[in-house]
């Protein structure tokens, strides 16, 4: 069995330069965004895998005027190699069904991003 592990993170200062709009953030830039994910090959033939997501405040708008709170996702999946060429795969995204604001209106109303979803999957494989 192995385990291995990724990580990044990223923090970006982006701001309008000149203009009314001088000194403020662009819509849905994050300042701190980040990514962390594990992958446990149990055997030959069994992958079990985890990834985390997560974006710090944004704005909705150029103005600054309506915040989209942080938010964290998290995505799990199962693979089982059946031959070579052949697994199938169970993968859970948005786990614990985040409510991820990525839009907000004027006059208070929001949308959200992808509720939890389960995927089952058959991948094939080509080639050497």
């Amino acid at each position: 069995a192995t385990l291995s592990w990724r990580a990044a993170m990223s923090y970006t200062d982006a701001r309008f330069d000149g203009g009314s709009l001088d000194g403020l953030r662009p819509a849905q830039a994050a300042e701190w965004s980040a990514t962390a994910g594990l992958v446990w090959r149990a055997t030959e033939e069994t992958t079990l895998s985890a990834d985390l997501r997560y974006e710090s405040d944004r704005f909705e708008d150029d103005l600054n005027s309506r915040v989209l709170e942080a938010a964290a996702v998290l995505d799990l999946r199962a693979e089982q190699a059946l031959t070579d060429t052949v697994s199938i795969y169970a993968a859970l995204d948005n786990a614990l069904d985040a409510a991820v604001e990525t839009a907000e209106t004027a006059g208070g109303n929001g949308s959200r991003g992808p509720p939890q979803a389960l995927r089952l999957g058959v991948r094939l494989r080509t080639g050497p």
